[in-house]
């Protein structure tokens, strides 16, 4: 390989090695930082709401009924809370009514709230226990946080010292 393609290489390597290194560095530090939107101190609302508006179709337990679909792992189903409380708020064309005039903004998500957080199959909670162990287990060690830092910096260092060696070679 001759001079001036090595230079290239040299540089070529510096640059994705500096980039992934930051990368790695920001994002690992940011590892463990979400947070979910399901308040647990918004449940006895929330169940005062659904026993009020609810019931009549979803029933007691969330299992459903000839009117209304069963909730249970609705959370599961659809990760996205802000599409449950457009759901709940604007409806569901004919198959539910809209509550975005019968009940505030506050009022929602507070059901809300509570389906995804009282109609859990069991299943789904072994599976949401665990995945929370996981969690507090890498939220107490900072494992997985330490380890992308660690990498990014690495990184950065020889990215940094083949820029050094394209200097070199350039002399």
């Amino acid at each position: 390989m001759n001079s001036s393609a090595l230079r290239i290489a040299a540089r070529i390597a510096s640059v994705v090695l500096l980039a992934a290194g930051a990368i790695l560095g920001v994002f690992g530090a940011n590892v463990g930082a979400q947070s979910a939107d399901d308040d647990p101190a918004k449940v006895e609302q929330g169940q005062e709401i659904y026993e009020s508006n609810c019931v009549g179709c979803h029933s007691a337990d969330g299992t459903g009924s000839t009117s209304g679909r069963p909730l249970t792992d609705v959370a599961a189903e659809q990760a996205d809370r802000s599409v449950h409380i457009a759901s709940v708020t604007d409806g569901l064309g004919g198959s539910m009514p809209a509550f975005g005039e019968r009940l505030s903004a506050e009022e929602i998500d507070a059901v809300v709230s509570y389906v995804r957080l009282t109609f859990v199959s069991e299943a789904a909670a072994e599976e949401e226990a665990a995945a929370e162990e996981s969690a507090d287990e890498l939220a107490r060690t900072g494992a997985a946080s330490r380890t992308l830092v660690a990498a990014g910096a690495l990184m950065l260092l020889a990215g940094l010292s083949v820029t050094r060696f394209e200097r070199h070679l350039r002399e």
